[in-house]
């Protein structure tokens, strides 16, 4: 078992094995997602997270073609979504 562990080849592909196996090979998004909301706890800035988030696009797309897909049709509706609360609640409110 240790002899083919893929150590003397890839290790990066050797170190995140188990952890691909425990996710369902999801490990490299559920990272992301914790590093994003991490972000967002601490500095409490949207930008940053936009930022960080439209660095990983290329990434995620390369890595996750189809999941990445259907997350952006559910994800493009929850941001129309929201912009439609904020231009007709948010801004109609004189406060």
């Amino acid at each position: 078992m240790w002899q083919n562990c893929g150590f003397g080849t890839d290790y990066i592909k050797a170190s995140l094995g188990p952890w691909n196996y425990i996710t369902g090979g999801y490990f490299s998004m559920i990272l992301v997602s914790i590093l994003i909301g991490a972000v967002y706890l601490k500095y409490h800035k949207a930008v940053y997270v936009l930022a960080i988030g439209s660095l990983f696009l290329p990434i995620s797309y390369g890595v996750f073609p189809e999941v990445f897909l259907a997350w952006a049709i559910v994800m493009s509706g929850i941001f129309i979504g929201v912009i439609s609360w904020w231009i007709y609640i948010s801004q109609s409110n004189e406060t």
